[in-house]
């Protein structure tokens, strides 16, 4: 599903509108995702897991993993796609962040504002719950000076189409499978090379790592994107 929403936000755009050029362009991601070098893969196991029901004491089963990808693309070049999923996090949540790039703010001795106020503009696509869209941006603060603050214009589904029902989970898969409507399923050439990209990580797994029940996972896996100098954008930082 991760690789699914990774396709869908870095594919060029289609030929046309339809099942076939949608699906043509997703697979052209999933087919140039690669690991990047200079990471490696955090999993994760949630504290008590093997003291669950019908899981065998000894299980080095993850439920916890972070991924650093790179497409090899000329379009995204050197541009990181941070992806995590687990068990028993803070929050059950799916989200995609897209981080902007931080501006320059210093040209020599001379600085626009002090660089530790200025953040990342972030705009964030909730998918679950509460669909919505939030653009976090830096904005100056009312007065005298040159004094940054982050702040949100947020946008929800449930708020600006009160008036219309929302389709339940799987509605619409169901009634696309109806109309014979490919558009929103995988293609086989795209599961293949989604599993390509896992089996060549699952090659030589990384260690396991535990984290406690209730947090963000393990704490690599905040270091696996703070190198880049970057956070993941928490659901307390969002819509």
């Amino acid at each position: 599903h991760m690789l699914e929403m990774l396709a869908l936000i870095a594919m060029d755009q289609p030929k046309a509108f339809d099942a076939q050029s949608i699906r043509d362009a997703k697979v052209r991601v999933l087919q140039r995702v690669y690991p990047a070098p200079d990471a490696v893969a955090v999993r994760g196991q949630y504290d008590g897991y093997t003291s669950e029901s019908n899981v065998a004491p000894a299980s080095t089963t993850e439920t916890f993993v972070a991924l650093k990808l790179l497409l090899d693309t000329p379009r995204w070049k050197g541009v990181p796609f941070c992806v995590r999923t687990g068990k028993f996090l803070s929050k059950k949540i799916t989200e995609i962040s897209i981080h902007y790039k931080k501006p320059k703010v210093c040209y020599g001795d001379v600085c626009l504002f002090p660089e530790p106020d200025v953040m990342r503009n972030v705009l964030a696509i909730r998918v679950e719950p509460n669909e919505g869209i939030a653009i976090r941006l830096m904005a100056k603060k009312p007065g005298f000076g040159m004094k940054l603050s982050p702040v949100e214009m947020e946008f929800t589904y449930e708020e600006a189409f009160r008036s219309i029902e929302q389709p339940a989970d799987y509605e619409r898969l169901l009634l696309d499978a109806i109309r014979g409507d490919q558009t929103l399923f995988a293609r086989t050439d795209g599961i293949e090379a989604s599993w390509a990209l896992v089996m060549n990580i699952l090659a030589k797994p990384p260690p396991l790592t535990p984290y406690s029940r209730g947090s963000w996972g393990p704490r690599e896996a905040d270091q696996l994107i703070e190198n880049d100098n970057r956070r993941w954008f928490l659901d307390e930082d969002s819509v």
